[in-house]
């Protein structure tokens, strides 16, 4: 990450500014990711990078996320959504960014809206290679979502297409075993 701040490529230094914004999230530090994010936002603005504004927005939107504003966090992630320029290649950050949405919405407990972002993950073409594990998982969501609102059948086809993409992929993982309990009591209901 120092490598790429130190870049003299502007847009590796922004990339790493976001990508240290979230690691220090992810490492509790909140203080910092937000300082981050303001550098973050700076930087960009400086540099008259205005669609690189996305990243500032999404790291905000995850700051808020954490601090148990779903609500906040859902406009910031429809800010950078709008800068997101068309999908062109595997380096595309479409999942990232839609995942984001509807994890905030989910949380918001906005179910139909949630529903509909997972959704369009699944539908993405190029727009989810680099992000795989994301486009997995959102079928696990949609099955949440579905048992969530009494939809068990599609709950059932949902946890199946997440186990089909992950089984193999990352066995032991704690989604996978909730996901397989899930699964069961839904099939369970259908039957009843």
């Amino acid at each position: 990450m120092e490598m790429a701040l130190a870049s003299s490529d502007v847009y590796d230094q922004q990339y790493a500014m976001h990508n240290r914004g979230l690691a220090n999230l992810y490492l509790g530090r909140k203080t910092a990711a937000h300082d981050t994010a303001v550098k973050l936002r700076d930087f960009i603005e400086e540099h008259g990078m205005y669609k690189e504004l996305r990243y500032y927005h999404h790291l905000m939107g995850k700051i808020d996320l954490a601090e148990g504003k779903p609500g906040e966090a859902v406009g910031q992630f429809r800010q950078a959504l709008k800068l997101l320029p068309q999908q062109t290649n595997e380096w595309d950050n479409h999942a990232r960014f839609l995942y984001a949405l509807g994890e905030a919405l989910y949380e918001e407990g906005d179910l139909e809206e949630a529903r509909k972002v997972f959704h369009e993950i699944s539908l993405l073409n190029v727009g989810r290679l680099t992000w795989g594990d994301l486009y997995s998982r959102s079928f696990y969501m949609l099955g949440k979502i579905g048992l969530a609102r009494g939809e068990n059948r599609e709950a059932v086809s949902r946890f199946e297409e997440f186990i089909s993409l992950w089984d193999e992929a990352d066995p032991g993982i704690e989604e996978l075993k909730e996901t397989r309990r899930e699964l069961e009591a839904a099939r369970a209901s259908i039957i009843r």
